[in-house]
């Protein structure tokens, strides 16, 4: 064998014992990498627990008034007192009622006829009267617990009980105008004019005794 073709042979031999070399190599790297690579799968955290249940409801409660009542209390009916002679605890006035019936309604309807008190009773009955039976005895404010007919957030009385409010007295009196303007009887608008024509009037003169000098 010659001497080239020996160290082709050998120049060969290398090569192929390179490329098993390189081709090992970068298998393990493959393995170390497929191995040592985190996962990227995430779990997503799914809440399974039901929504809790809405547990809340409307509360009636007492209506201070409007601008022209006042809230005076509950107060019984006194219809089945034998000293009270069948007579209502608001007697003589006006009623209405109406299933649809609110403090503001009640107290708008008393107020349009010009009654003292207004008296709701019953959830949708409205009472008024110019006074109060002196039977009607004052009592806790929880024995009116009837929610209004067309409110259930108000109060409106209770059975033989009534949600009872008053006229305030300055609805009740008329009160008196009194106009603006100054002492002479002229109203502040015409001032700037009068003014005006006082500017001018001094004008005038002091032109006329122009002339004349």
């Amino acid at each position: 064998m010659s001497p080239l073709r020996s160290s082709l042979l050998r120049l060969l031999g290398a090569s192929f014992t390179l490329l098993a070399l390189v081709t090992a190599q970068s298998s393990t790297t493959d393995v170390s990498s497929a191995t040592l690579r985190p996962s990227t799968t995430t779990a997503s955290s799914t809440s399974t627990a039901p929504a809790p249940a809405s547990t809340t409801s409307s509360i009636a409660t007492i209506v201070p008034g409007s601008a022209t009542y006042s809230y005076l209390g509950c107060y019984n009916e006194t219809t089945e007192l034998a000293q009270a002679g069948d007579v209502r605890a608001l007697n003589g006035g006006n009623m209405t009622a109406s299933d649809t019936m609110t403090v503001a309604q009640c107290l708008a309807f008393c107020g349009q006829v010009g009654l003292t008190y207004a008296g709701l009773e019953y959830a949708r009955e409205c009472w008024c009267a110019a006074t109060l039976n002196t039977n009607a005895a004052k009592l806790p404010d929880a024995n009116c617990t009837d929610p209004c007919a067309g409110d259930d957030t108000e109060i409106c009385g209770g059975s033989l009980k009534l949600s009872v409010y008053q006229q305030n007295s300055s609805a009740s009196s008329s009160g008196s105008g009194s106009g603006s303007g100054s002492s002479n009887g002229k109203s502040d608008a015409s001032r700037p004019f009068d003014s005006a024509i006082g500017a001018s009037g001094l004008g005038v003169v002091v032109l006329l005794a122009f002339l004349v000098i």
